[in-house]
C-alpha cells in the first residue's frame, strides 16, 4: 500500500542537486515527519559496442566514491530530450563515438528508498568513432576499449563497480549474438 504524501518541500534546492522532504502517512497511521531524498532526476547510460566487438568505456574519477571509476558513458536527460537522445549526445561528448543501432534494454530505479529518478540503459551497436571527445569542464576521462572476456573479468574482480554499468553489461552480454 502507498504511503500519503502530508507535505511535500524542497530541503535543498541546486541546479546540480534537489532533496525533497516529505511528511508521509504509513499504512498503520503512522507518520514520518522527515522522510528526505535526492531528486535527480533521468539519467540515460549507453553500453556501446564499436564495430570490432569492444565495448566502449569511460575512465575517470568521481569524487563521492573518491576513485577513479570505469563505466559505460551517460549522464542526466534534460527536460528537452528524451532518454535516448541523452544516451547518444553522452556517447558522443564522452568518447567521440557514434553510434548507428541504438536499443533500450532496461528502465531500472537504482536506489527506489532514496532516490527519485529513473535509469535507462541502451544498448548501442556498430559505434564508431567520429570526433574528439568533449567532456563537460569537470570531467577528465580517458575511453578504454575492453573485449567481452575483458568487461566481464573487469566486474568480477571490482575494476567496474557502478551497478547501471553492470547491469547494462550483463543485459547487452545477453542482447548481444
Amino acid at each position: 500500500m502507498k504511503w500519503q504524501i502530508r507535505e511535500s518541500s524542497y530541503a535543498l534546492d541546486l541546479p546540480w542537486m534537489k532533496v525533497r522532504k516529505d511528511v508521509v502517512e504509513l499504512p498503520s497511521g503512522n507518520i514520518l515527519d522527515d522522510y528526505y531524498m535526492w531528486v535527480s532526476g533521468d539519467v540515460a547510460l549507453m553500453a556501446p559496442v564499436a564495430e570490432d566487438g569492444s565495448f566502449v568505456l569511460v575512465e575517470q574519477y568521481k569524487h563521492a566514491a573518491g576513485e577513479v571509476t570505469l563505466e559505460f558513458p551517460g549522464g542526466f536527460v534534460s527536460e528537452d530530450e528524451s532518454a535516448i537522445e541523452a544516451a547518444k549526445r553522452e556517447l558522443l561528448e564522452e568518447t567521440g563515438y557514434a553510434v548507428s543501432g541504438c536499443e533500450r534494454i532496461a528502465t531500472v530505479c537504482d536506489n527506489p528508498t532514496k532516490v527519485v529518478g529513473n535509469l535507462h540503459l541502451f544498448l548501442g551497436v556498430n559505434c564508431r568513432r567520429v570526433a574528439e571527445p568533449s567532456p563537460d569542464p569537470t570531467e577528465s576521462i580517458t575511453v578504454r576499449l575492453l573485449s567481452r572476456s575483458e568487461l566481464l573479468e573487469a566486474i568480477r574482480h571490482g575494476r567496474i563497480r557502478v551497478t547501471g554499468t553492470i547491469a547494462a553489461a550483463f543485459l547487452a552480454l545477453q542482447a548481444l549474438p
